[in-house]
């Protein structure tokens, strides 16, 4: 840990680190998107290679596996070239030959149209997977709290040379993280050579104090227990302000991205955005509701709990239309399995009926409907 520490300490302060000869000699294993290809999709909904990439898609994961027994010598970075539609989370995972499992998080900016090029994720793994290991699959997995898509170029395994290596660490150490359902409120702190920063800049100090006290003895031939006091707090202080500016720069990252998503747009986009774009059907949907509807007529989910987080979305915003456990106008979203009898006006899903009768009073193409009781 200390040794993984003082890489880290020098990538930050002096843009150079990691300097042992460790797999200088191993050139690069890389695998292609053609290869990727025939890898074996893991809750994937699809694989497409189209160009030089292959296009993954998933609802909240998609994930690739390699074959087995590929027996690569372990090489100190991994970097994976791609690009996603959303934010997401993303593991590089590794079998070793001793059967067990280790993985790498990468996180991935998005491109909600996926025409931004393709980023380069570079992390190290000599932490993980040891010199005289022997990586005998890979795979890669792609999560999030929304639908997956995106495009995959490479998989590379290699030793980056010493100032590659040091840009590596630096372009990580400014690597903004994001706003997620994995950190709701907060954002992560960044880590070089898999050690986190606040160790780091707290190493960093130390060190600086020492250099500091050692020249002042040197200069002036004493060193007071007052002065060592001053100059340790001093450095753990500076430290700490070096945090700050550090973390306060992600935060205005993320208010920049925020202030052009969301200023001057109309309200429907603004909610979509806030969404990540999860559910801009629904928006729409909720739209056409108060466009549809009269104004005195309530309105009321069918065939949903009462609480559903699509029910509560559309009382918000649909309004000023009134949400009513006695409606004029109910409302269906997801049409599989629906079934009106015309006869009767019992409208059903998958064996529930509802308890009243309904005839059809418009539709939303062919992902919803609404219905007028029947009085």
């Amino acid at each position: 840990m200390m040794k993984s520490a003082i890489h880290g300490l020098f990538a930050a302060i002096l843009f150079v680190l990691c300097l042992s000869a460790e797999g200088l000699c191993s050139g690069p294993v890389e695998f292609r998107a053609a290869e990727l290809s025939r890898w074996t999709p893991q809750e994937t909904t699809s694989v497409a290679l189209v160009g030089g990439t292959i296009r993954l898609s998933g609802l909240t994961m998609a994930r690739i596996i390699s074959p087995a027994g590929l027996g690569i010598e372990p090489r100190g970075f991994v970097s994976v070239r791609l690009l996603t539609r959303n934010d997401n989370y993303g593991f590089i995972i590794f079998g070793l030959a001793d059967g067990r499992m280790v993985s790498k998080r990468l996180r991935l900016r998005g491109s909600h149209d996926l025409s931004e090029g393709l980023r380069e994720q570079s992390v190290y793994i000599g932490d993980i997977i040891g010199p005289s290991e022997r990586i005998e699959g890979v795979a890669l997995s792609i999560t999030g709290s929304r639908e997956i898509e995106a495009r995959v170029e490479s998989i590379r395994l290699f030793d980056p040379a010493f100032l590659e290596r040091a840009g590596i660490y630096w372009n990580g150490f400014w690597e903004p993280d994001f706003i997620d359902t994995w950190t709701i409120s907060y954002v992560t702190t960044p880590a070089i050579a898999s050690t986190p920063l606040p160790l780091i800049i707290f190493i960093a100090a130390i060190i600086a104090a020492f250099v500091i006290m050692l020249a002042v003895y040197i200069m002036k031939r004493s060193l007071t227990g007052k002065a060592v006091v001053r100059i340790v707090l001093g450095s753990l202080i500076a430290g700490w302000i070096a945090l700050s500016i550090r973390m306060d720069y992600n935060w205005l990252v993320i208010l920049s991205q925020e202030f052009t998503d969301l200023y001057g747009k109309a309200e429907a986009e603004r909610i979509k955005e806030a969404n990540n774009r999860d559910i801009d059907d629904f928006v729409d949907f909720a739209a056409y509701l108060r466009s549809t509807v009269p104004p005195d007529k309530k309105i009321s989910a069918a065939f949903r709990e009462k609480g559903n987080p699509l029910e509560t979305f559309v009382a918000y915003y649909a309004l000023p239309l009134i949400t009513s456990r006695d409606p004029d106008i109910v409302w269906v979203y997801g049409t599989a399995g629906l079934e009106l009898d015309q006869s009767t006006g019992t409208l059903s899903m998958n064996g529930e009926a509802l308890p009243y009768r309904v005839r059809q009073y418009a539709r939303y193409g062919d992902s919803a409907a609404l219905f007028e009781v029947i009085r």
